[in-house]
């Protein structure tokens, strides 16, 4: 590399002494650092258009820690992207000192030949770049596709930070109270460092409370669902998940001072490599034992995936060669479907849509399904067969018709997981006494009146007619509820409060346990 910029540099006769003199900076880099590397080009007025630079300690970090690369993009008033490759993930620790950088570059420009360019580069500069198992990246970026061309084993997955980057400047957006404002960020503070199912759902659900439909899509809070994400960054405890978060919040800001000054940028790469160096006798690599929990979350061309059912479900995970240039949007529920391939499975759906109407067909779909992919546990006892579906264990009787202990099937009256996960283990078939006779089809084809209202009926099966309709739906449901229980005596409100409760259950229990 070093020959590289000297050929570079013999061709710059012509510039004028104050360039000259930037370019001669540049190669004492590599006098004074033999086993940094170090390429750029030049337009057509020797004005340095693209670089990428790895001092000799930002190498020997990758080497100790190649498996994950948060990348921060950093745009300056001229058009032009500072990339910031950093080691990451499970047992890289920051000690509010400095990113682990590993690499740095500013592309000619963000197209697809100047990305490929510079990650091509990356890769050149890094002899164990098969090492690198994911690209943590922000919601914006989009080069997603080139990343997984050149590195075919790395996922590139959305970055915690990011992400709640991306979120927190949304929440200052939206112009609220200012006390508003402050109780919506320190609530996402405390779920960014203590990232549990739960913390995450309470914060999904909050947003969705108050934004609007344009502002819901531009926010997107749905990535706070998206395991994937957080799976990569749980493992931090939560005074560590400060420090990361201070850490590059800090780094950030100075690359950025550094990056938008109004000067040539030949100028600013000597400066921001110059803060480098300054910077480097801070940095330790750390050897950390990590656990197999820990280092199973950097898998390759895989993701560990979480089960959960109904809306919440996601399943973050860009895969090699998937990918296009736009922007990713998670799994649809809608693309779960049934195994029928199985004679289990294609025995229970045939009898399906011979037994019961299209509307308890469908739920028992999604029952079955949720059956087929999850089931963990048939085990027989003296009266009845228990069920575990990564969640609460159910019992399912041994007599016919089967009859299980989760609320859908008393609430419904209608053929739950756990029953046809029964089924599908003894290859059986659902019969017309399974359900509820509100469920049969009829011979006179009366079937527009059902056992269920159907707003109801779209709210189990997780459905609605799109965004502006649901969050009006959901709004006047509330209002109306809010008025009941106001409007009423205290004897009146707690038997009103305790029926509300049981339909809340009823509905959605025991997947998740829903706040009055």
């Amino acid at each position: 590399m070093t020959e590289m910029l000297k050929i570079q540099l013999k061709s710059l006769e012509n510039v004028s002494p104050a360039k000259n003199k930037v370019f001669q900076s540049l190669q004492n880099v590599m006098i004074n650092d033999p086993g940094s590397q170090l390429s750029f080009q030049l337009d057509t007025h020797t004005n340095i258009e693209s670089i990428n630079f790895q001092s000799s300690f930002m190498t020997r970090v990758f080497n100790e820690s190649p498996k994950a690369l948060l990348m921060i993009r950093i745009n300056n008033t001229k058009g032009k992207t500072l990339y910031l490759f950093a080691a990451d993930g499970p047992c890289m620790r920051m000690e509010y000192d400095f990113l682990k950088l590993v690499h740095l570059a500013i592309p000619k420009e963000e197209t697809p030949k100047g990305l490929t360019d510079m990650f091509t580069l990356l890769k050149d500069f890094n002899s164990r770049w098969a090492d690198i198992s994911t690209f943590l990246v922000d919601p914006l970026f989009k080069g997603k596709y080139i990343i997984s061309k050149i590195f075919p084993s790395a996922e590139v997955v959305l970055s915690a930070y990011h992400v709640s980057k991306h979120i927190q400047e949304e929440i200052y957006s939206l112009s609220l109270p200012q006390k508003s404002e402050k109780l919506l960020t320190e609530a996402l503070k405390k779920t960014m460092c203590s990232a549990t199912d739960t913390n995450l759902k309470k914060m999904h659900m909050t947003l969705l409370q108050i934004l609007k439909p344009d502002q819901e899509a531009a926010m997107n809070p749905d990535l706070l669902l998206e395991d994937k994400i957080w799976a990569l960054h749980r493992w931090r405890t939560p005074p560590q998940c400060s420090v990361y978060f201070h850490t590059v919040e800090v780094a950030r800001k100075e690359f950025s001072n550094i990056f938008d000054k109004p000067v040539a940028l030949e100028t600013v790469v000597t400066d921001i490599i110059k803060f480098i160096q300054d910077k480097a006798h801070k940095w330790q690599v750390e050897k950390l034992t990590c656990s197999p929990d820990d280092t199973s979350l950097l898998c390759s061309g895989k993701c560990p995936k979480k089960e959960s059912y109904g809306p919440m479900s996601s399943d973050f995970c860009l895969k090699s060669g998937t990918e296009s240039d736009s922007s990713v949007k998670p799994k649809e529920e809608s693309n779960l479907e049934p195994e029928r391939q199985t004679e289990a499975g294609e025995l229970i759906c045939q009898s399906l849509d011979r037994v019961c109407i299209a509307a308890a067909s469908d739920l028992c779909m999604k029952e079955l399904c949720a059956a087929q992919k999850s089931a963990q546990l048939l085990l027989n006892k003296t009266d009845n067969m228990v069920i575990q579906l990564l969640e609460n264990p159910q019992e399912v009787t041994w007599e016919s018709p089967k009859q299980c202990t989760c609320y859908f099937n008393k609430c419904l009256k209608l053929p739950c997981r756990h029953i046809l996960a029964v089924l599908n283990a003894n290859k059986e078939v659902l019969k017309p006494e399974m359900f509820d006779s509100a469920w049969h089809k009829q011979t006179n084809g009366y079937e527009n009146i059902l056992p269920v209202p159907i707003p109801t009926l779209e709210i189990i099966k997780g459905e609605s007619k799109g965004i502006a309709d649901k969050h009006m739906q959901v709004e006047t449901l509330m209002n109306q509820m809010a008025q009941s229980l106001a409007d009423c005596s205290n004897e009146v409100f707690q038997h009103r409060y305790s029926m509300l409760r049981e339909l809340a259950d009823s509905w959605i229990g025991p997947y998740e346990q829903v706040e009055l």
